[in-house]
């Protein structure tokens, strides 16, 4: 489990996109998006959301349902879910919340994963352009 958060971390970092105005500094000195800007798109808009849905919804929210219950779950989900999301830790974890209603009514974790890439397309787009 810490390793898929550690992992979980390195994405959000690649992301760029939600990470601490410390490591912003670091990731703006980098050349990556001014070289490689179709890799960072790809990041942002499908790989991330894809990862960060099933390990949030799928994986560590049904994995405490099973052991604690559907409340205790989604309090927690939604709270690792903002934690590394930085300085949106807060909007993170509201937003971690949302997802997870969306992926428990559908009972699909693809809506979920098509919100998430749409929000992170706007906050792409928003940075980038």
């Amino acid at each position: 489990m810490l390793f898929l958060i550690m992992i979980s971390e390195k994405i959000i970092f690649l992301n760029g996109i939600f990470i601490s105005d410390g490591l912003r500094v670091i990731y703006e000195n980098d050349l990556f998006m001014a070289t490689k800007p179709l890799i960072w798109y790809m990041l942002t808009i499908f790989f991330t959301p894809v990862f960060e849905e099933v390990f949030f919804r799928v994986i560590l929210f049904g994995w405490i349902n099973d052991k604690l219950g559907v409340w205790i779950a989604a309090i927690i989900s939604s709270i690792a879910f903002g934690v590394v999301h930085g300085d949106y830790a807060v909007f993170g974890g509201i937003m971690g919340l949302i997802l997870l209603v969306i992926y428990r009514y559908s009972k699909s974790i693809l809506p979920a994963i098509v919100l998430h890439s749409l929000w992170n397309t706007f906050i792409f787009y928003r940075e980038y352009f």
